[in-house]
């Protein structure tokens, strides 16, 4: 591996020992991300062929973020180095050891060799990894696209429907559950199949069979979009951070959730439902016999939806809400200072969409 100091290590120069010790900081790192742990970004990287991909690696590895080198950032023809959130990656926070990691880090990306900024977004903006963020970053750095998604906080008592929905819709709720199961001739039942490689391919079918599959956005629609999956399940469940859950009657299958674990969080990853079954709404009886699951493992303090923060289903259900936010710091030195007002300019750009989106999910 190149020094552990360089901006970008390409994946290619890894080795099985920087693979464990980046794997190892996953598992403990100060804010949780199942998304930058090696197990999901080595088959991402496979599955996407983006040979621009590196890591930025603190010092003993003391802190890594997946960054990837551009040529432009959103409309602007700037080249610089950013977080690398694809289509399947739906948290940027960076893994680090502690608080004390992050101002190296920060210092690094602020002497960004490639391009003329760095790029994080989607990070969390409140909690350990923020307060530290916000002690590191220089006088230069923009602060952009705040905002909201629906979370789930660990409660004394299951009591996270109150005043989201009403008895009425409760009591309609079960009605279409009882329903369902009369039709499908058996009781519903939540059952846990991670580990079950043939559960794996029974998710890829179960999405592919719904509207993802008609627009042609299914995992199964495109090989190496199975293949990507069908590692991560595998990789996780070895090492017990995977949930693989279907909502079945008489083995008859209603909907599908699959979650990553890391620590005591769980990050909702994909959901997948019966579309013939539309008029039982599948996808909100999976969603409530999850917040039952949830509260039933001591374990899990907190679920993180990963949803997209106008999510109707997530708002009304989950009453918490997680903030996340992005930061450009760009390159210390007058090449720096020049593209500081064009990334402005384009960051109130991100923050007028973003709180669109805040103000319909409110």
């Amino acid at each position: 591996m190149c020094a552990a100091r360089s901006l970008l290590t390409p994946l290619s120069e890894l080795g099985d020992a920087d693979t464990r010790r980046w794997a190892e900081l996953s598992d403990g790192a100060l804010e949780p991300n199942p998304f930058f742990h090696p197990d999901f970004v080595l088959p991402a990287a496979r599955m996407l062929g983006d040979d621009r991909v590196g890591l930025v690696v603190g010092e003993d590895w003391t802190s890594v973020l997946p960054m990837r080198a551009a040529r432009r950032w959103r409309r602007l023809p700037l080249p610089g180095t950013l977080a690398w959130l694809h289509a399947q990656c739906f948290l940027g926070t960076p893994l680090v050891s502690g608080p004390e990691a992050v101002g190296p880090l920060v210092e690094t990306l602020a002497r960004a060799g490639t391009g003329l900024f760095s790029e994080l977004d989607l990070a969390h903006a409140t909690g350990p990894f923020a307060d530290a963020l916000a002690g590191a970053l220089p006088a230069n750095a923009i602060a952009f696209g705040h905002c909201e998604r629906a979370a789930l906080e660990r409660r004394a008592e299951p009591t996270y429907l109150e005043g989201r929905l009403s008895g009425k819709h409760r009591r309609a709720q079960r009605r279409l559950g009882r329903d369902l199961a009369a039709e499908l001739g058996g009781e519903l039942e939540l059952v846990e199949r991670a580990g079950d490689e043939s559960a794996v391919e029974a998710f890829l079918e179960l999405e592919a069979a719904g509207w993802k599959g008609e627009r042609g956005t299914a995992l199964l629609c495109e090989p190496a979009g199975a293949g990507f999956l069908r590692a991560v399940c595998r990789a996780f469940a070895a090492r017990g951070a995977l949930q693989l859950l279907f909502l079945q009657a008489d083995e008859r299958l209603v909907a599908a959730r699959l979650n990553l674990r890391a620590g005591d969080t769980i990050f909702c990853f994909k959901i997948a439902h019966e579309e013939s079954l539309r008029r039982y709404s599948p996808g909100l009886q999976m969603e409530l016999a999850m917040l039952e699951h949830f509260h039933a493992d001591p374990t899990a303090q907190r679920m993180d939806s990963c949803a997209d923060p106008r999510s109707e289903m997530f708002n009304r259900l989950w009453p918490d809400r997680k903030a996340l936010g992005g930061v450009l710091i760009p390159r210390a030195g007058p090449f720096g200072t020049g593209v500081r007002p064009a990334l402005r300019a384009v960051a109130r750009e991100i923050d007028k969409r973003r709180g669109r989106a805040d103000d319909v999910a409110g």
